[in-house]
């Protein structure tokens, strides 16, 4: 919001509105979608309570990166200089990945234009190599 309100003020014909609706746009049209998160108890609860108290997320990147610093910072047996936002998505991707979530919904959930970016998470786990060879020889 104050990034929106510095813009519009020293811009007069951009108002607060409209700089507002310029920030936080999706690189693709694959990126504007709905995130389901009801697929655990726990991040249900806490995504719900979050938007109990606020009807948006009221912070700017740099906002967001500055938090995932400091929690990465706080955690032990973490070197803070490998955990960033990105890395963290990298990892969300993996986990769903290695859980069996396959490429269709893998790049709707993530986002991602093409599937190809969802078959790298498929492809590359360890636990997706088990489920194939545990599939493979399980008919012997």
């Amino acid at each position: 919001m104050k990034r929106a309100e510095s813009i519009a003020e020293h811009n007069i014909e951009i108002s607060v509105e409209q700089a507002l609706s310029t920030r936080w746009a999706p690189k693709t049209a694959a990126g504007a979608r709905a995130i389901p998160f009801d697929f655990e108890t726990r991040v249900e609860m806490a995504v719900e309570r979050f938007f109990q108290t606020h009807a948006e997320y009221p912070h700017s990147r740099v906002s967001i990166n500055r938090r995932v610093d400091r929690a990465a910072e706080a955690a032990e047996g973490l070197d803070s200089q490998r955990v960033y936002p990105h890395g963290l998505r990298a990892t969300a991707s993996t986990f769903h990945a290695a859980r069996g979530l396959t490429g269709l919904p893998l790049q709707a959930f993530m986002g991602w234009e093409k599937l190809a970016t969802a078959e790298t998470y498929l492809n590359g786990t360890t636990e997706a190599t088990r489920r194939a060879l545990r599939s493979v020889h399980s008919s012997r």
